[in-house]
């Protein structure tokens, strides 16, 4: 755009500076050597800087979370410099609006409290949280959200001075304390899980190749017991850091917003498909291709002690297979000693449980892993309908050729309109329709067999007879 006449430019450029200056003060720390308000000397930058933020919400813990939401995004500013996080305020809203759990950006133990409590408004937080700059740095990087010291190359590192702390805030943050013994260690790592071995034993290396293959790619989804009586919140906080640590070993999983969208807008889908027969956590799971679902029990307990505030979690993680609901083992840990927390009771508990679920992780996959090693013994079960099966010589025939060429076949019914089998066999889907045209083809009276239907594991075959 152009200007006509001197005088406009000066001022433009002048309102621009003032409304940089005001962004940096919404955004204090992020020059990277601001002093505290009491004057104390300039900070160093450091890759976890504390930066501060306020919540409001319904809930005590719900109004934590805005409050590091706000610390975050404030990090966020700093790391791409003023003018950049101006211009990309649009990508930026969209992109933490999207977060459900801020606590894979800040170190949770490392929360100091400002000012909590409850008002006719509801909840209100202020907190100060020490921020991973590595990890917010690699989102934004993955976002494209791209400025100051995010530059987009591989190994880059990060850093920022403290923000300045707001009155009433401690100086120190809780996890640079030495712990008392006891009470505040860090939890013991979970116990080594031996690595599953190959259980089908009598398989070719093709098949074996198809299992690795098939283990590497299965897709997971994580939801809740809803029948324990625990804050929602604090059940999808949990399903939130189970579906980081698949994210964070290169699974596949099934986003929590995902299942919340189908169970609002599908629930009178789910009961004219399935009459209520199933529950709709494992209807959903079958919908969205998940393979294994691992759903999250929880038990908790807290206290409170001179001040300080511990959570802990008993958590069991079961696996099931989405299709149907057979188990795949399960894992459990307990937080101990118990999470620790200078905020609240809330803040403990948050802290436990995403501790709880990091350990028990670990061993709810390699569960998961060694129990569908064993049930593919006998192979994939697949669904197989072939309609017009008058002759049932012809069709006696085609099946004991099809029992060759697969691991087992079950006829589920019979009549002259249509015949159901279960088919058993380590390969996909297109490895069976491809064996059925190999049997078929040395059966002429069947060689004009033709696939009429296909979904996920079920096949519908027209005889041709």
């Amino acid at each position: 755009m152009f200007f006509n006449g001197k005088r406009k430019i000066p001022a433009i450029l002048g309102m621009f500076l003032i409304v940089v200056m005001l962004f940096s003060c919404a955004s204090s720390g992020s020059s990277g050597s601001g002093a505290s308000r009491g004057g104390s000397a300039v900070q160093a930058p450091t890759d976890k800087p504390m930066f501060y933020g306020y919540g409001r919400a319904d809930s005590a813990m719900k109004a934590m979370n805005l409050g590091k939401a706000e610390a975050v995004r404030k990090a966020a500013n700093a790391m791409l410099g003023v003018a950049v996080a101006m211009v990309k305020q649009p990508e930026l809203d969209k992109f933490f609006s999207e977060i459900n759990d801020f606590n894979i950006y800040v170190y949770p133990e490392t929360t100091v409290k400002v000012s909590s409590g409850q008002d006719d408004q509801g909840f209100y937080s202020q907190i100060g949280v020490r921020v991973n700059l590595a990890a917010l740095g690699n989102s934004l990087k993955a976002q494209m959200l791209l400025g100051g010291q995010v530059v987009g190359q591989a190994g880059e590192t990060y850093s920022l001075a403290d923000e300045p702390a707001p009155p009433g805030a401690k100086e120190e943050a809780v996890a640079e304390k030495a712990p008392e013994k006891g009470s505040e260690a860090a939890p013991e790592p979970a116990p080594a899980v031996e690595p599953a071995r190959d259980v089908v034993a009598d398989a070719t290396a093709e098949e074996l190749a198809f299992i690795n293959d098939y283990l590497s790619d299965l897709t997971y989804m994580v939801y809740y017991n809803e029948d324990l009586p625990i804050d929602p919140f604090l059940m999808k906080s949990a399903v939130v850091s189970a579906n980081r640590y698949l994210n964070q070993q290169g699974l596949s999983y099934v986003d929590l917003e995902q299942i919340e969208s189908l169970k609002k807008d599908q629930a009178m889908v789910y009961e004219e498909e399935t009459g209520e027969a199933v529950s709709i956590i494992q209807w959903i799971a079958h919908k969205l291709n998940a393979d294994i679902y691992i759903e999250i029990n929880l038990n908790v307990t807290e206290r409170t002690d001179g001040g300080k505030y511990y959570g802990s979690a008993n958590l069991t993680l079961n696996n099931y297979e989405a299709s149907t609901a057979e188990g795949r083992g399960a894992a459990n840990y307990q937080t101990n000693p118990p999470a620790f927390s200078t905020v609240s009771v809330d803040d403990a508990l948050n802290n436990a449980v995403a501790s709880a679920v990091y350990k028990a992780m670990p061993n709810a996959l390699n569960s998961a892993d060694v129990e569908t090693r064993k049930a593919l013994t006998r192979g994939l079960k697949y669904s197989l309908t072939i309609v017009n099966t008058q002759d049932r010589r012809l069709l006696r025939d085609f099946e004991r050729k099809l029992e060759r060429r697969i691991r087992g076949l079950k006829q589920l019914s019979y009549s002259a309109e249509q015949t159901v089998y279960e088919v058993y066999m380590l390969g996909d889907i297109i490895d069976l329709e491809d064996i059925i045209y190999d049997v078929t083809d040395t059966i002429p009276e069947l060689s004009g067999m033709t696939l009429v239907m296909q979904q996920r594991s079920s096949m519908t075959f027209d005889s041709g007879i």
